[in-house]
């Protein structure tokens, strides 16, 4: 029998993580053995204590990014942990502002992001607010350059922070990301929720939502209709009159939600 079908799917998203530990204390056995006469104990344990705890944090972060967006992205190996330190007067990579500028993180410190220098990008205080709200520009956005970051700090910039951008530029909604195929010609379309309609945005593709506004009260008559609808038993006839009522919010949520 394999070893995914014995121990299981959680077994499996584990175990690399536990092999980096053993191997690692493998690797500085050795290290010892090898240089003992001139490798201090001290030393050996803080810099294994950094190698543990680098490995925790990618761990972290890899698993953060899963729960918060349902993606996949491996961590990239970090060469420290050290706090990044830019230098004074690094300049804003939109404006070039170097008065008052911030350290930003790509992949955010919530859901681990590295304090090191590839996973940070120069941004004055204004641009870090408008960048971390999803309200920068085009023109603003296509300057930042993160070319010589770490390749996880890329993958989630190019996924997360532009697609969440390009969904802000073209429909005016901030922090909500693309749908599963990426498409972004979406339609006006309705989540019935109760006594409550929701306007979203459809994917004709893979049929994705992605509510826009929150909930709204249903127009009263509708409301009563799809209350008493739903306590009749199914049947054709109760279908039709339930998509009759859905086109009708459908086109009541067109009229409030257009498309930039």
């Amino acid at each position: 029998m394999a070893r995914d079908s014995l121990y299981g799917s959680a077994h499996q998203n584990k175990w690399p993580h536990e092999k980096r530990v053993f191997d690692l204390f493998q690797e500085y056995e050795k290290k010892w053995l090898a240089q003992k006469e001139t490798y201090g104990w001290n030393n050996l344990l803080v810099d294994l204590r950094n190698e543990v705890t680098t490995i925790i944090d990618e761990t972290y972060q890899q698993l953060a990014i899963q729960l918060k967006h349902n993606l996949s992205i491996p961590s990239s190996r970090r060469k420290s942990i050290l706090f990044a330190q830019p230098p004074e007067q690094t300049p804003c990579q939109i404006c070039g502002e170097t008065r008052v500028t911030n350290v930003s993180h790509i992949i955010p410190r919530e859901l681990g992001g590295s304090e090191s220098d590839d996973n940070i990008i120069s941004l004055c205080a204004n641009h870090h607010y408008l960048f971390d709200q999803v309200h920068l520009t085009e023109e603003e956005f296509s300057k930042i350059d993160v070319s010589d970051k770490a390749a996880d700090s890329i993958q989630y910039f190019k996924i997360i922070h532009l697609g969440r951008h390009r969904m802000y530029w073209k429909y005016g909604v901030n922090k909500m990301g693309t749908c599963r195929c990426g498409n972004l010609d979406y339609e006006i379309d309705v989540w019935l929720n109760g006594s409550f309609i929701e306007p979203c945005l459809k994917c004709p593709h893979c049929g994705d939502k992605l509510v826009l506004r929150g909930k709204h009260p249903l127009p009263e008559e509708v409301a009563i209709s799809i209350d008493t609808l739903m306590n009749l038993p199914d049947s054709e006839e109760k279908s039709v009159h339930i998509r009759e009522i859905e086109d009708k919010v459908r086109a009541i949520a067109r009229e409030k939600f257009v498309h930039k």
